[in-house]
């Protein structure tokens, strides 16, 4: 009977150490496999704060940037515009000290055109004249001159403004 109860005994120990062995190497297939789930969402936390870090920098760029995006901005017009570069034209007017009018707008069609066509007539002094239109092509806007004509206008003497232009100015720098 003793050797049966060691026998016994015996079994049961190696029993218990075979499901003890069998326990722990499952407890430790467990922990790797929860390794491999923390590596991946160290991986996947790696690839979000390089995007944060991406947007933190392009963010900053574009704060950097404000003024000289907003000087870009200021050269162009598009059509909402339009009545602003001919309040910037009558600008131009006072300070050449010429008589303005604007005798015909025309936007661009889908032919090629940069921008729009602006027929414009001054009359002054030929000063004044000649200082719009050299403040006209250097204005924040980009403008090309199709035409323009200079005349002297026959007046009497003491009415002044002998000069007459006629222009047609294109302006590139046109944003539709």
């Amino acid at each position: 009977m003793k050797s049966k109860n060691k026998l016994l005994i015996l079994i049961v120990l190696f029993l218990a150490n075979i499901l003890a062995v069998a326990g722990w190497r499952q407890f430790f297939k467990e922990i790797e496999q929860e390794k491999e789930k923390i590596a991946a969402i160290r991986f996947e936390s790696e690839k979000i704060n390089t995007k944060v870090d991406g947007v933190k920098n392009l963010d900053d760029l574009l704060k950097n940037t404000e003024k000289e995006r907003n000087l870009i901005n200021e050269a162009f017009i598009g059509e909402k515009d339009l009545v602003v570069f001919i309040e910037e034209l009558e600008k131009i007017a006072l300070m050449s000290k010429v008589e303005l009018a604007v005798t015909g707008a025309s936007l661009p069609q889908n032919n090629g055109k940069a921008g729009p066509v602006f027929r414009i007539s001054l009359q002054g002094e030929f000063e004044g004249v000649y200082r719009f239109a050299n403040l006209l092509a250097n204005a924040p806007y980009q403008v090309f001159f199709e035409k323009i004509s200079f005349r002297r206008v026959a007046v009497k003497e003491e009415e002044g403004r002998p000069w007459q232009a006629d222009l047609e100015a294109m302006v590139l720098s046109y944003a539709p």
